[in-house]
């Protein structure tokens, strides 16, 4: 592990952003902070779906009860859990989200926010996909390092007795997360807040939460975008 700004990460990290966020200020949680306090009516339980090496599970346990941090990527976990000392009431799951329980193949790359699970190649999602892929072909920051074999599990079978907040961001598994995270979402109501790279993938949120399940889209900020329960609930 190597430490920068007050962040552990991984030995082979080259991801730019950990030159000028500071744990000590929190910049990184800071875009967060307005979607708690304006749609978040308890602040009991919250999910950091994607947590990386923690930046955003630092920020909500600092406004929850209880936060959940799933990140796939074993080789995350050491870094995550330093980055998360002195954060008693975060609780790390060392596994993926999607919409079945299965075995993927997981890209790991040098900038580790832009590891990803490998996408069917034939499947809608990863047809849609080509600027990101452009993207990383042309910066060097995001080399591919080596190939996986990880855990995806539903969220719905964790069977949470609450949850007030979703935040997901998983590179392009966003739809699957919430595919099999529709029962959890349907009992609990939770306000969720989602990274979306491209149109098709937040045409896929738009349809899964507001056309299936009432939801409201609210205010978007860069690439995430959040997700109210329908008023008369």
């Amino acid at each position: 592990m190597k430490k920068i700004n007050g962040w552990w990460l991984h030995d082979d990290e080259n991801d730019k952003w950990y030159n000028t966020w500071s744990i000590e200020k929190g910049d990184y949680q800071d875009y967060i902070v307005p979607y708690l306090h304006q749609y978040v009516k308890e602040k009991k339980v919250a999910l950091d779906i994607g947590a990386n090496y923690g930046a955003v599970s630092h920020g909500l346990a600092k406004e929850f009860e209880t936060v959940h941090a799933f990140e796939i990527n074993p080789e995350f976990i050491e870094p995550l859990q330093k980055n998360l000392e002195g954060c008693d009431n975060v609780i790390i799951h060392n596994v993926g989200l999607g919409e079945a329980n299965r075995k993927v193949k997981y890209d790991h790359k040098s900038s580790g926010g832009r590891s990803r699970v490998y996408l069917k190649s034939d499947g809608a999602l990863s047809k849609n996909l080509g600027w990101i892929r452009k993207f990383e072909n042309k910066h060097g920051h995001l080399e591919h390092c080596k190939d996986m074999e990880l855990e995806v599990k539903k969220l719905d079978d964790y069977e949470f007795d609450r949850v007030d907040l979703i935040k997901i961001d998983v590179e392009c598994m966003e739809p699957l997360v919430i595919f099999g995270a529709l029962e959890t979402i349907k009992k609990h109501k939770p306000v969720i807040v989602s990274e979306a790279l491209v149109d098709f993938q937040k045409d896929l949120l738009c349809f899964l939460l507001q056309d299936c399940l009432g939801y409201v889209r609210q205010q978007s900020k860069n690439r995430d975008h959040t997700w109210t329960p329908p008023q008369n609930d």
